[in-house]
């Protein structure tokens, strides 16, 4: 299905440019006025790179939405992530007044809730690093004069968890009602993942700028059902082709030999059958 789309915006392309070259060409001829053609030239020209510039978009948002979907898999789909605010007493929760020494204290309460849950669990030392990076190993470590350090820590695991419960929220919400995936999912993103749809004007050096929220913006545009779960080790992954049911060759193996031996215990005589069928294709290929 992608290939035939690839072919026929080739071939549309190759026809715009060949009805340009007949236009100009009856302008030499002095078939047609030079104002009309170009007119007719510039229309035709122009909507051929809003095409461009509207598959470049798209390739641009599926490359993005890659690196999402590779932080979202740093830990294995069978492990739990934790909301660390929520893991938070609310006694502690209560305490985030606009006091700078009431900011730094939740601050650190937070980190060690976060310094705990990943040096007690089993993690892979890539995701330990990402999130930690230049933050001390431990909470007792924390200063003012490193505490922006430790705020990207927390701000880099919160974007993991934003990014992996809204992607597998965004499949379970394609399944059931693919229609309407985009427009819900905003709506469900903003009251079960706190983040806000609404874009934020703020102003930096004395200029206007705007922050969006880039999750959103990325799987604008994109195909609800090219965003799954891995059928056998439950990562997410973006299908290229439509029928992909895995993230990796090793998965896809795993799943054929799977499906295989299912067919097998439905139905084993006619199994049988398919495999010596092919296995006579084989030998007279061979031949």
């Amino acid at each position: 299905m992608a290939n035939s789309s690839k072919t026929s915006k080739r071939k549309n392309k190759a026809h715009i440019l060949r009805l340009v070259n007949r236009l100009r060409e009856s302008v030499r001829q002095g078939l047609l006025a030079q104002e009309d053609a170009q007119t007719v030239i510039t229309d035709l020209l122009g909507g051929m790179k809003i095409e461009l510039s509207k598959a470049k978009l798209k390739a641009e948002r599926i490359s993005k939405l890659k690196d999402v979907i590779a932080i979202a898999n740093m830990i294995p789909a069978d492990k739990i992530a934790i909301d660390v605010t929520e893991a938070l007493s609310e006694k502690v929760k209560l305490r985030t007044s606009d006091s700078s020494n009431e900011q730094f204290a939740f601050i650190t309460h937070k980190y060690t809730v976060l310094c705990h849950y990943l040096q007690t669990l089993d993690f892979p030392q890539q995701f330990y690093d990402y999130i930690i990076q230049d933050a001390p190993e431990h909470s007792s470590g924390i200063t003012p004069e490193n505490v922006d350090g430790v705020k990207s820590a927390l701000a880099r695991y919160d974007t993991f968890l934003e990014y992996r419960k809204g992607l597998r929220q965004l499949i379970r919400m394609a399944k059931r009602n693919p229609s309407a995936w985009l427009r819900i999912a905003a709506a469900m993103l903003n009251d079960n993942l706190r983040v806000t749809t609404t874009e934020e004007v703020y102003i930096e050096e004395g200029l206007f700028r705007r922050r969006y929220n880039s999750f959103l913006y990325i799987i604008d545009g994109i195909e609800a059902s090219r965003i799954r779960e891995c059928a056998i080790c439950n990562l997410i992954f973006y299908a290229e082709r439509i029928d992909k049911k895995c993230c990796s060759a090793r998965c896809t193996n795993v799943f054929n030999v799977r499906r295989l031996r299912e067919r097998y215990a439905e139905n084993p005589e006619a199994y049988k059958q398919k495999r010596a069928a092919n296995e006579r294709y084989k030998q007279k290929k061979g031949k």
